[in-house]
This record gives structure tokens, C-alpha cells and sequence, in this order.
């Protein structure tokens, strides 16, 4: 049986990005949407709410899927394993996990941000702080 946590095999990496609010316009500024309304724009800002994401590179090939907000843990072997995977728990993380294909194994946390507010999690700016961590591992420029 595998080991609950696996060996960290460097040091973790924190990213954050703020998230957004939309006024006007929503998504339509997303390929193939803006192709359909020509000089349509969004209007959005940023809040001064945060998400984060940490990511520490683990000895050996096992992927460890851990979100503090929900205390949902998923962990997989390898990335064969999470590749096999019909319904992650971790739908966004995985499917970056899966895009990457890291060599090496690695603990993917996304962190809530402690401040209260009412609404859904900004899913736009947790991408752009998961792959700001994921761009610090890359081994050359990308």
C-alpha cells in the first residue's frame, strides 16, 4: 500500500492571482464567441480576493490531489493512473495535471482564500495560479 504523503523531492512553490468580476460582456471575448459579435468588449476588474495554489514536487511518480476548502483528498500511482481516472474529484486540477504531464511526481493544492464573500469560486483566476506554479517547475522557458 502506498504511503498516505510522499516524500517532498524540492522545494513547494505558491502562486496567487486575484480574482475577477465581470460587469459586461462575460465570456464573450473567448474564441470562437468574439468571431460571432465583432467589436463587442468585456468589462471586468479585479478583486482584491486571492486564489492561491501551491505545488511541491514529490520523490518517485505518485500525483497527490488535495483541496483544503472541500478536505477532498485523491491521490493516483502515477500519471497513467490519473489518465485512467474516469471522474476525478479534482476536475480542474487533473485535467491541468493531464496537460503537463510532469515527469516526476508532484502535491497539487489549491487553497482557499480565508476572506468570506458570497458566490462561486473564481475558477479563471485558479487556473491562471495553478499554471503560474506549473511555469516555475518547467525545466526551460515556455
Amino acid at each position: 500500500m502506498a504511503p498516505k504523503t510522499a516524500k517532498p523531492a524540492g522545494p513547494t512553490i505558491t502562486a496567487q492571482a486575484p480574482c475577477r468580476a465581470d460587469l459586461a460582456g462575460g465570456t464573450i471575448h473567448l474564441w470562437p464567441l468574439y468571431l460571432f459579435h465583432p467589436g463587442a468588449l468585456t468589462l471586468n476588474f479585479a478583486l482584491e480576493i486571492l486564489t492561491t495554489c501551491r505545488i511541491t514536487p514529490l520523490a518517485g511518480t505518485r500525483i497527490e490531489l488535495r483541496s483544503l476548502d472541500t478536505a477532498r483528498e485523491e491521490d493516483f500511482a502515477d500519471l497513467a493512473e490519473l489518465n485512467g481516472s474516469k471522474k476525478p474529484r479534482h476536475l480542474l486540477a487533473a485535467c491541468a495535471v493531464r496537460f503537463f504531464a510532469p515527469e516526476q511526481g508532484l502535491r497539487l493544492e489549491p487553497i482557499p482564500n480565508p476572506r468570506p464573500w458570497n458566490g462561486s469560486p473564481d475558477f479563471s483566476s485558479r487556473h491562471v495560479s495553478l499554471q503560474s506554479v506549473r511555469y516555475s517547475l518547467a525545466p526551460t522557458s515556455v
